[in-house]
């Protein structure tokens, strides 16, 4: 069964309360590889995580427009048009 995503500030405050405490008694584990995690600032990534105060907010850059079946330059048009067949 899926975690319950917290939606209050305090419902927030103790989830990661609880991640932090499973850090401590070393059962806090890696989703991927199932080794338990060592270092605090990972735990505590995990924890906002699964708080869900994680979200980045930041905007993505706009992506380049591409031009597909432009203009060819002069010299091409020439080279095929001078074939003999």
């Amino acid at each position: 069964m899926p975690i319950k995503t917290p939606r209050t500030k305090k419902e927030k405050k103790k989830a990661v309360e609880t991640v932090l405490k499973e850090h401590k008694a070393g059962t806090l584990k890696h989703g991927g590889t199932g080794k338990p995690v060592k270092r605090k600032d990972v735990a505590l990534a995990i924890a906002m995580s699964e708080s869900g105060q994680s979200k980045s907010k930041k905007k993505k850059p706009a992506k380049k427009k591409r031009i597909r079946g432009g203009k060819k330059p002069s010299s091409q048009k020439l080279r095929r048009s001078g074939r003999k067949k």
